[in-house]
């Protein structure tokens, strides 16, 4: 399943948001982030994707999906949870037709490593400079 989702997120960063990330090897021992964007799978069981990433980056996507667009706190959001929501429903093309996507939230600061609590990301991007790191949980 990592080398499926490193593809999957991969191909949306690069055809979606017009960014070129790169994989890199192993991951950091600390949670680096401004934003949290998660999204819960269902099926036989449950799967929990999160990506933390820095603010600039956020900011970035918004830009590349949204030219012309105010940047806007609320827009960045909303793009994340399009992100998730691409990832997620990529993921399920693989996982068969009883899986259902849940709804994407989005968190910042405190709440937002607070929920990762002690976990470890399965991997990590680097996206123009800035760390993405993908934590999944089932």
């Amino acid at each position: 399943m990592k080398e499926l989702l490193k593809d999957i997120i991969s191909e949306v960063l690069e055809e979606m948001f017009f960014m070129v990330p790169e994989g890199l090897e192993g991951v950091g021992l600390q949670a680096r982030g401004d934003l949290l964007a998660e999204i819960v799978l269902r099926g036989e069981r449950s799967i929990r994707l999160m990506f933390l990433l820095s603010k600039a980056t956020a900011e970035q996507m918004a830009q590349n999906l949204l030219p012309g667009e105010e940047t806007t706190p609320q827009l960045v959001k909303d793009v994340l949870k399009e992100f998730a929501n691409m990832v997620g429903g990529n993921l399920i093309k693989y996982l068969g037709v009883d899986w259902r996507l849940g709804l994407p939230e989005v968190y910042e600061g405190i709440e937002a490593l607070g929920l990762l609590g002690s976990r470890q990301p399965i991997m990590e991007f680097d996206v123009d400079g800035e760390i993405l790191s993908v934590y999944l949980e089932g």
